[in-house]
């Protein structure tokens, strides 16, 4: 390879990563901004007392920005097709925290308070969704084709969600007994320790809320199914677990490391089975039957 030919790769290289360094940023102050919003709002509006920690909502922001950026150059589609994937599954993976909020931490997410505090989250979801895929062209690489038929995809989207309530189950109760008890038994930062039969249904309601709302984006994006399913459950982790967890400024920081683990141990299987049994790669489609 010629100097000439290294110098314009590596001008090329550093093209694209200023372009991706001004979107991220663009879609964390998005976010940033919307957040102090709705803050603003919930506590005019709907009374709400939730605190506003500038540190953590920097760092929330920042991970959805980043994340959203990431998902966007490599997803396929059109712009609105794109925009769509993205803010369904960080919508959803916010209204399944707040929903979860409201059984562990009902202090911190009132339920009464989800009807003023999701509409408001929707607007910051696509807003921020907007700014991601605004001026990027997105992968040209084949994206996923789903399974056929609905009946088939709604089987692989229960599938997916019996994964992730046995995952939910088993990492919570090893989190609980070596890490977490002591903080729920003390009520840490509002937390409470909810009946066995609400945390079933949390987990089974947020298993197929989560499993649903990822399908667009597991066929948006390109490559093998292992690589896409590592991909979903990635974002599905960042969205709705590191980012909210930074944001989370009155729980300790032990139990917030804690549950970051938990939660990869949760999402990532959750993502592996929506790109499993609800899509299949572009070349496994094509091939001869």
């Amino acid at each position: 390879m010629s100097t000439h030919a290294v110098i314009d790769s590596g001008g090329s290289l550093s093209a694209a990563a200023l372009r991706f360094l001004v979107r991220a940023t663009g879609v964390s102050v998005t976010v940033l901004l919307g957040r102090v919003a709705a803050t603003a709002t919930m506590q005019a509006v709907a009374g709400s007392s939730a605190a506003f920690d500038l540190p953590g909502e920097i760092g929330g922001a920042l991970v959805t920005g980043v994340t959203l950026a990431w998902i966007a150059r490599r997803a396929r589609g059109t712009t609105w097709s794109r925009i769509a994937a993205l803010a369904l599954v960080a919508f959803v993976s916010v209204a399944a925290v707040m929903f979860e909020g409201s059984a562990f931490a009902p202090t911190l997410s009132p339920l009464g308070q989800l009807a003023a505090g999701l509409p408001l989250q929707l607007l910051i979801c696509v807003a921020a969704a907007g700014v991601a895929v605004a001026g990027s062209q997105g992968t040209r690489a084949p994206a996923a084709s789903s399974r056929s038929g609905l009946r088939r995809l709604m089987l692989g989207a229960g599938a997916a969600a019996v994964i992730y309530v046995v995952a939910y189950l088993v990492t919570g109760a090893l989190n609980y007994l070596l890490v977490t008890g002591p903080y729920y038994e003390t009520h840490a930062g509002g937390l409470v320790t909810p009946e066995p039969s609400v945390v079933l249904a949390v987990a089974l309601g947020e298993g197929l809320m989560l499993a649903l709302a990822a399908i667009p984006l597991a066929r948006a994006l390109p490559g093998s199914t292992r690589a896409r399913a590592i991909s979903v459950g990635l974002v599905l982790w960042l969205l709705g677990g590191v980012g909210p967890l930074l944001q989370a400024a009155t729980l300790p920081d032990v139990l917030r490391i804690a549950s970051a683990v938990e939660i990869l141990f949760q999402k990532v299987p959750l993502g592996m089975g929506v790109a499993w049994f609800c899509t299949q790669s572009n070349e496994s489609s094509r091939r001869p039957t």
